[in-house]
């Protein structure tokens, strides 16, 4: 048994470095995401739990590692004694938490898995703190720096509103992973370019985020240990992991 239970766990050795991963990165993500097809169950429209294995959770560890830019093997081994409770053990089962935000509302459950039944508890709506809030937010970022820097107001005009729509997210991604971005919109006087960094967007998003950390701590058991299950495209918005930063020694996955 406890050759077994060491086999599955992960060490240093089945870590890659960040050049190793992103070589391999495109096609370990697919065979990732189809094995968490299998293991995703439903419960209702809002929450959903996914049974993790050793294969899901070093994707896991390496995104980790990925998103927050860590090299050292100390900085490694914390996410490894994170993470390896929860590959399961011969005969168990592993389950984590994913909480859907629908577009125009934020929704969070606390689900309590009892002898393989999963039974909600608690669920939260809460309008306005949806994807379209935010992406809105960061559209009036972008806009009033235009109109400070060059007097355009991408807003006020239809056709540049629509521009900016479509470049807003991979505009704040970028800004999220290396520390700043140029936005840049055409114009009748010709191309329009702002410089923002990703405190700029962090803090216009925070009235957000606070109250998105809000409905987590309201769900949560005080000093509770609990695991989060995040969208990955949302952990790499600016911010967004720095705001679940405040729940120590929580787990923080991503779907």
């Amino acid at each position: 048994m406890s050759t077994m239970t060491s086999k599955r766990k992960l060490s240093l050795d089945d870590i890659l470095d960040h050049r190793a991963y992103e070589r391999v990165r495109e096609e370990r993500r697919n065979e990732v995401i189809e094995v968490k097809r299998r293991r995703r169950l439903h419960l209702g429209t809002v929450v959903t739990v996914a049974f993790e294995n050793r294969k899901t959770m070093l994707n896991q560890i390496q995104e980790m590692l990925r998103v927050e830019r860590t090299v050292t093997d100390e900085g490694v081994m914390e996410e490894l004694r994170a993470y390896n409770p929860m590959i399961p053990e011969p005969g168990q089962l592993c389950a984590t938490l994913f909480i859907e935000l629908e577009e125009d509302v934020g929704a969070a459950a606390r689900v309590v898995v009892s002898d393989g039944v999963a039974r909600r508890q608690t669920l939260l709506r809460r309008s306005r703190l949806g994807r379209r809030t935010l992406k809105r937010t960061w559209m009036e970022l972008i806009g009033e720096s235009m109109v400070l820097a060059q007097r355009f107001d991408p807003l006020h005009d239809r056709e540049s509103e629509a521009r900016l729509a479509n470049l807003v997210w991979n505009s704040a991604r970028r800004a999220s992973q290396e520390g700043s971005v140029v936005v840049t919109l055409p114009t009748p006087r010709g191309d329009c370019s702002v410089t923002l960094t990703r405190d700029q967007f962090t803090a216009r998003a925070a009235p957000i985020y606070r109250e998105l950390s809000g409905m987590l701590h309201e769900l949560r058991p005080a000093a509770a240990r609990v695991d989060l299950l995040v969208a990955e495209h949302d952990l790499s918005l600016p911010g967004f992991i720095e705001m679940l930063a405040d729940f120590r020694s929580c787990r923080v996955l991503s779907l």
